[in-house]
């Protein structure tokens, strides 16, 4: 029976990351070993090439519809807007990527610091509570 609770969208690594946990996780392309990670791969997969064929399915209608009624083709239009759209989503997965590695260098200078804050740190200042 299946069950696997909580958690969702962990790609890879994970709590249980175990030798080389975090390496692996930042792999361009990581092996599929347990059957989450295949199911998580194909499904990827699945949709990857789902959204390949629905974007040559449009370009060939709107190349079916400018020959059929004898208007001319917007597929150059199309492939402007696609290319724009897919610069943009490549570009902010870009900076989630470095707004992560930013993170994960700070929390890194955090935990080596003697006493768990930088002093030169200006974004981490110390919070004083009035007792009343």
């Amino acid at each position: 029976g299946g069950g696997g609770g909580g958690g969702g969208g962990g790609v890879a690594g994970g709590a249980n990351g175990g030798a080389g946990g975090a390496d692996d996780s930042q792999a361009f392309f990581k092996i599929p070993r347990t059957p989450r990670e295949i199911w998580f791969s194909s499904h990827r997969l699945t949709g990857i090439g789902m959204l390949g064929m629905g974007i040559y399915q449009i370009q060939s209608g709107l190349n079916l519809f400018a020959r059929n009624f004898n208007v001319e083709s917007m597929t150059v239009w199309y492939w402007v807007y696609v290319t724009l759209f897919g610069s943009g989503l490549i570009s902010l997965k870009l900076w989630i990527r470095y707004e992560e590695y930013k993170a994960r260098r700070g929390m890194e200078t955090l935990s080596a610091s003697p006493n768990g804050s930088d002093p030169q740190d200006t974004d981490a200042l110390p919070v004083q509570f009035d007792a009343r």
